[in-house]
């Protein structure tokens, strides 16, 4: 595995430092779920190379980034947990592997940094690299979304894959006639603003380990859910 930079590290070692002066207080009432470092990864996930890791692979640099100042990982808050060590491995890898956006990353940007660190492969009568990477986009997108809709816009998806908003346009089109997006709601646009097209995306793994669109199929036909990414 690549090693971070000294830009990363002096990054990491900034945020690390904020929050072992400052620990964060416990979740609020209805956001259990959370771990308090939570904001911590999130921030931390701003990094580009750090957010392209798995847990298992971020939790021993942020060990060793801290024992380069002089601390354990129990630094964060954990020195008087009699579990310590083992605490905070286990409540850091999994607030790692489940906050999916930086503090300051927008979805769509998230999609595209996943669907590149772990690009899948989907069955399609299209030749396009470039489809198979929009095909990505939405698949991603549509994890972080879980039951909601997702928005493909044209105009920015073009910036990101180096092709025209008709492209996307007409990838939105492809992806929807091979089933595995699904139009939920058309665009709406007034003066004073608008509301973007919405789609759902679905798939399947077929009789091999590509991905098969799903809205198209009898309701009847069973497959299997699209496997998790991959931890390397």
């Amino acid at each position: 595995m690549t090693e971070p930079s000294a830009e990363t590290i002096a990054y990491m070692e900034t945020v690390l430092q904020r929050y072992i002066d400052n620990p964060p207080e416990a979740p609020e009432h209805g956001e259990a779920y959370k771990s308090p470092y939570w904001d911590m990864v999130r921030e931390l996930k701003d990094d580009c190379f750090m957010a392209s890791l798995a847990g298992y692979l971020a939790i021993p640099i942020l060990q060793k980034v801290l024992a380069g100042r002089g601390y354990a990982l129990t630094a964060l808050g954990y020195e008087s947990d009699p579990m310590g060590m083992d605490r905070v491995i286990e409540e850091l890898e999994r607030a790692w592997d489940a906050v999916k956006l930086g503090m300051q990353e927008a979805p769509l940007g998230a999609a595209v940094r996943m669907a590149r660190r772990h690009p899948l492969r989907f069955r399609t009568n299209r030749l396009s690299v470039i489809y198979q990477k929009f095909l990505n986009i939405a698949y991603y997108l549509q994890r972080m979304r879980e039951d909601d809709y997702i928005a493909l816009p044209v105009v920015r998806l073009g910036q990101m894959l180096g092709v025209s908003p008709m492209c996307i346009t007409d990838f939105r089109k492809f992806a929807t006639n091979e089933g595995f997006l699904r139009l939920e709601a058309k665009a709406c646009y007034s003066k004073g603003g608008g509301i973007a097209t919405k789609f759902r995306f679905a798939c399947g793994v077929g009789d091999g380990e590509e991905l098969i669109g799903t809205f198209l199929l009898p309701p009847a036909f069973e497959i299997e859910t699209p496997p998790s990414s991959p931890k390397a």
